[in-house]
C-alpha cells in the first residue's frame, strides 16, 4: 500500500473502532468482537508501518546530512 493509503486508512480506523466499541458494549456476539479485534490489529499494523516509514526516512536524511 502506499503512505498516502495507509494515512487515509488510519484516519478512518479511530471512528471505526469507537463504533465497534460501542457495539460491543450494547450488543456483544461473536462476529462484534471479531471485527473490532480485527480493527485494532489493523491499527496497530498500520501505525508499524508508518512508523517504519518514518524511522526509513529519519535514517536517509541523517545519512545525508552526517556525509
Amino acid at each position: 500500500m502506499k503512505s498516502a493509503d495507509l494515512r487515509s486508512a488510519a484516519s478512518d480506523l479511530p471512528s471505526i473502532i469507537a463504533d465497534l466499541t460501542y457495539l460491543a458494549i450494547s450488543t456483544p456476539t461473536p462476529q462484534v468482537w471479531q471485527a473490532l479485534a480485527s480493527s485494532c490489529r489493523t491499527a496497530a499494523d498500520i501505525a508499524l508501518k508508518l512508523l517504519g516509514d518514518i524511522w526509513e526516512t529519519g535514517s536517509r536524511t541523517q545519512t545525508v546530512l552526517t556525509t
